[in-house]
């Protein structure tokens, strides 16, 4: 695994000669710092935050809609009520009508995927209702809305785990539909109008936490339901847009101040509507109102207001035009949420954010954690996968030297407190080593100066190792774990006195040096990472000797290294931050010291080459910062720290995430008809460094071209699918959308297939007739052949698109597809053949004899048989595991001899029965069989279920094979007659239509 190993930082005022003394100065400069030490640090903070804001919001790309794709959502629905709740930094969706009902659903949203509460008590199912997050409580409160006793005045407060209705001295009227949001300026929530029984209203009442107390400003907005509102942190009001009054669709935009109504007269403004779905959102500093239901239908526009203005936007994606939709800002992800609402193909179910889209494969994002280590560079930092963390220790902050441990855990930093811990120092060399499990640190440089010492940390505590051999004290050296020799990999450094050239490797015991037959020039302050598209370690940059700033790319294939000859590369450069990001499967690479300035250029490596990245915000330009990959819960990299040549020490926390787009469309999309179902297969796309793999697919029908459902009829994580939900007799279109955590793909390419109405089988006699029914293929019979031996079975290949038959002296007859691979035929048997059995890839078969001998051809193996050994009664049939990795016989009393991975789940050999077993089948799994006997008696063991038998209605000893559904879940009973009967989900089948036999029927066949 990789990580990312910093060594020091330089700068042009201190070149190699002056190094020391300028790290002096730099302690005695301490002194005077600490007078301002909280002032600096505070404004170094701030200095990430602000400036790269300011940066960002002169750069900053389009935000654009994606729709995600969680394993879990809510049923479609419209009119639910929406609000992010703090307490448990979850969204918190409540209600709202569906089809034909109301729903009183409690859901929770947690930036992933939507989860299902079950709270003991909660409001009666209801939709239109009221709801926001009341600071003043710390609780979400809703209210009123519409049920089935009609309109609702009830308020209820949620505290994150259970709702509870509340009993205010006074309260609106009963009402649907009314505007609802919290007032920071009054710190009260404000509801305005609503829909009730007597009509259209326009009152204004607020919350306190306690009680509702009706306002009388002296201007309002006219009476109206189903408005848009939310606070508008830019102008410290409440923002209402639209809404249905007393004449139809409004378009009006008016604000709150906490005492009156004021009507704005903007420039630009949406079309009149109701129903849109409106909130703020502090990445755009904008309130963000989309869709809704204007005089023209329904609307999938998105605007912004910035305070003064509607502006509208031309996102690259958008949600299909729809209102009654429920949207909220939610924190956890930064980014906008929306879900479901009422569309032109009716209840929606989809969840879709608004965010970001940056231009480029990759992004920065600056993260706030609750607590921090101090500012500090040269830190050595890497994941420790025995503790699912992040461990960082040292580095050389504003008192100097650190010899602090500090864990990162996704979303915050602690302070560690081990017992023992390495002396204070930066520029150490860390890494973690599979071979022992622990974090391995070598050298860096402390209060005496280059040090030697190798630690180890086991997740706990750090303790001092005593290898046999160990490298020359050094700091700024480069260090990874190297699959290919499975030990670590130390290259270089600066041991004071000299720059180093050497390559050592840590066993998990001991040093060894290395003498590789080329070697970069010594160096130190380079960075190195793991590259698994080459499977070599990748060196690049440093200081060399004469504080000459390096270039240069290097490869080590565990042996030996070589310089490559990339067509771009970064400036040469130390210090820079480097480490493989195994979501785009590229190596990382990021600021850096050029020798004038700090770097903040981000690039990768793909194996070949060095490409600059431009991404919509970085951090700032920084040397010596500290980097690793986290693991795959975030799938992110880790930036801390680092050293600015203006602004001094770093201390900021930066993600880098380059997965930003959803995967492409799926390719190669078919669809087969089979009998009551449609069997879909295609391609996945096509993976890219901004296009992670898809980890799902949503499936989409309808039943006209262009007229799949909004809403997917399955999700699968395979690349097919089997719709057995079809109306036989009917066409179907279908598109695929792949998914991942990005969210969803564009569809695949249509295709269509007709339901068939109708299983194709084929039924075989004695004399080698086949008759090919319900739309099954002939592909050839016996019946004009002069046969030695009666026919006895007969099996498809596998795409059943072609068969064999099989006489009982072993004779094999091929027909469409299949290939002749041996046979008995016209060889001395001991007793006759009673079956036949292909191989799961069809290249191979096996013939059973009634004494239970076994014989194999093609690729079939031999797992063991009862030939030569005594039975009770004779072997009649045979049957392969799914895997064709072993085989049952059935004896005619029942008894049961299992090979290879065939299990036993049971017999009827020690039972008495009425008449001889016929037959067996397994089950889809391989974990269970049937029996079936001549008078149509079944018996089910292992997972077999009992879906009823041919007692009664077979003629005794009538019944001469057994087959089973695809899944499982029935079988069919034939008869030698060629009637067929059906249990389960087995459909009712014809037999032979009303054909006439002239020799009894042997087996039956499914064709599909």
């Amino acid at each position: 695994m990789q990580r990312s190993y910093l060594t020091s930082c330089r700068s042009s005022l201190h070149p190699k000669s002056t190094w020391r003394s300028w790290f002096n100065s730099r302690v005695t400069q301490l002194g005077v710092l600490l007078l301002t030490a909280a002032m600096t640090v505070s404004t170094l903070t701030l200095g990430l935050g602000v400036s790269q804001a300011a940066a960002a919001s002169s750069t900053a790309p389009t935000p654009t809609w994606t729709k995600l794709a969680p394993a879990t959502s809510p049923p479609a629905r419209y009119g639910a009520s929406m609000a992010y709740d703090p307490a448990t930094a979850n969204m918190v969706l409540f209600g709202g009508y569906n089809s034909s009902r109301n729903l009183g659903d409690t859901w929770t949203w947690n930036g992933t995927s939507w989860t299902k509460l079950s709270p003991a008590t909660s409001p009666p199912a209801r939709y239109f209702a009221s709801m926001a997050f009341d600071p003043a409580t710390g609780n979400i409160v809703l209210f009123g809305g519409y049920g089935g006793s009609g309109f609702l005045g009830d308020t209820w407060s949620w505290n994150g785990t259970n709702w509870t209705q509340l009993s205010p001295a006074t309260s609106p009227s009963a009402r649907r539909g009314a505007s609802m949001a919290y007032d920071s300026a009054t710190g009260n929530m404000v509801l305005f109008g609503g829909e009730n029984s007597s009509g259209i209203l326009g009152d204004t009442w607020s919350w306190n936490g306690t009680n509702w107390t009706q306002l009388s400003p002296v201007t309002s907005p006219s009476g109206r339901y189903l408005a848009s509102m939310a606070f508008d942190p830019a102008t410290a009001s409440l923002v209402l847009f639209g809404g249905e009054g007393l004449h139809g669709f409004v378009g009006d935009t008016w604000s709150w101040n906490g005492t009156n109504w004021t009507q704005l007269s903007p420039a630009t403004s949406p079309s009149a509507r109701y129903g849109a779905s409106m909130a703020y959102d502090p990445a755009t500093a904008t309130l963000v109102l989309f869709g809704g239901q204007g005089s023209s239908g329904l609307l999938a526009d998105t605007w912004s207001w910035n305070g003064n203005n509607w502006t509208k936007l031309s996102p690259a994606t958008s949600p299909p035009a729809r209102y009654f939709a429920s949207m909220a800002f939610d924190p956890a992800t930064a980014n906008m949420v929306l879900f479901g609402g009422y569309g032109g193909s009716g209840y929606l179910g989809g969840t879709w954010s608004w965010a970001y889209n940056p231009q480029g494969p990759t992004y920065w994002a600056p993260l706030s954690p609750a607590t921090s280590p101090p500012a500090r560079y040269g830190a050595s930092m890497v994941y420790d996968p025995a503790t699912g963390e992040i461990v960082l220790f040292g580095g050389f902050d504003r008192f100097g030297n650190s010899g602090s441990t500090w864990s990162w855990n996704g979303t915050t930093w602690e302070k560690l407190s081990p017992a023992t811990s390495p002396p204070a120092r930066y520029g150490a060399s860390m890494a973690y080593d599979p071979a022992t499990g622990d974090v391995i640190l070598f050298g860096g440089y402390d209060d005496f100066g280059s040090s030697g010492g190798t630690w180890s940390w086991n997740g706990a505590t750090w303790a001092k190792l005593s290898p046999a051999t160990s490298p020359p004290a050094r700091y700024g050296a480069s260090m990874v774990y190297d699959p290919a020799t499975a030990n670590l990999v130390l290259f270089g450094g600066d041991a004071t006195s000299a720059i180093l050239g050497d390559t050592w490797s840590w066993n998990g015991t001991t040093w060894s040096k290395l003498s590789p037959a080329t070697s970069p020039p010594a160096r130190y302050g380079a960075s190195i990472a793991f590259d698994p598209a080459t499977a070599n370690l990748i060196l690049f940059g440093g200081y060399g000797s004469s504080d000459l700033l390096l270039g240069d790319t290097w490869s080590w294939n565990g042996t030996n290294w070589t310089q490559l000859s990339p067509a771009t590369s970064p400036a040469a450069s130390a210090g820079t931050s480097m480490s493989f990001d195994p979501a785009t499967g590229n190596i990382v690479l990021y600021g850096g010291f050029d020798g004038v300035s700090s770097l903040g250029g981000t690039w990768t490596w793909d194996g070949t080459n060095w490409t600059l990245l431009s991404p919509a915000m970085s951090p700032s330009a920084a040397a010596s910062a500290s980097m690793a990959y986290y693991d795959p819960a975030t799938a992110n990299m880790v930036l801390f720290g680092g050293y600015n040549n203006t602004t001094g020490i770093l201390g900021g926390t930066w993600t880098y995430q380059p997965a930003v787009t959803p995967p492409g469309s799926p390719t190669g999309i078919s669809a087969t008809s089979g009998s009551r179902k449609i069997t879909l297969s295609w391609s996945a796309p096509a993976v890219s460094p901004s296009s992670p793999p898809a980890t799902g697919y949503e499936i989409f029908r309808g039943t006209s071209s262009g007229g799949e459902s909004s809403t997917p009829i399955a999700t699968t994580t395979s690349t097919s699918y089997v719709d057995t939900t079809v109306v036989p007799r009917t066409t179907y279109y279908y598109r695929v959308e792949a998914t991942n955590a990005i969210g969803s793909s564009p569809p695949s390419l249509e295709t269509s297939s007709f339901a068939r109405a109708s299983v194709p089988y084929w039924l075989v006699t004695s004399n080698g007739g086949v008759l090919a029914q319900n739309g099954a293929n002939f592909y050839g019979s016996a019946s004009n052949l002069t046969l030695a031996k009666p026919i006895v079975g007969m099996s498809p290949t596998p795409d059943h698109r072609g068969y064999w038959l099989v006489a009982s002296d072993g004779g094999i007859f091929s027909y469409g597809n299949a290939q002749f691979y041996g046979s008995m035929g016209g060889q001395p048997l001991n007793a006759p053949v009673v079956g036949i059995a292909p191989t799961a890839s069809g290249k191979g078969y096996y013939e059973v004899a009634s004494d239970g001998g076994i014989f194999a051809f093609g690729n079939a193996k031999f797992y063991g048989s009862m030939g030569g050994k005594p039975l009770n009664k004779p072997v009649v049939g045979i049957a392969l595991t799914p895997d064709g990795k072993g085989y049952w016989e059935v004896a005619s009393d029942g008894g049961i001899f299992s090979y290879g991975n065939a299990q036993f789940f049971g017999s009827t050999g020690s039972l008495t029965l009425n008449k001889p077993i016929e037959a067996m089948s397994r089950t889809p799994s391989g974990n269970g069989y049937w029996f079936v006997a001549s008078d149509g008696g079944v018996f089910a063991f292992g997972d077999a279920q009992f879906y009823g038998s041919g007692v009664g209605e077979a003629p005794s000893g009538s019944v001469v094979a057994m087959t089973t559904t695809p899944d499982g879940q029935g079988y069919w009973l034939t008869l030698s007659t060629g009637a067929i009967l059906s249990y389960g989900d087995a459909q009712a089948l014809p037999g032979t239509g009303g054909i006439t036999l002239t020799n009894p029927v042997v087996t039956m066949a499914l064709a599909n």
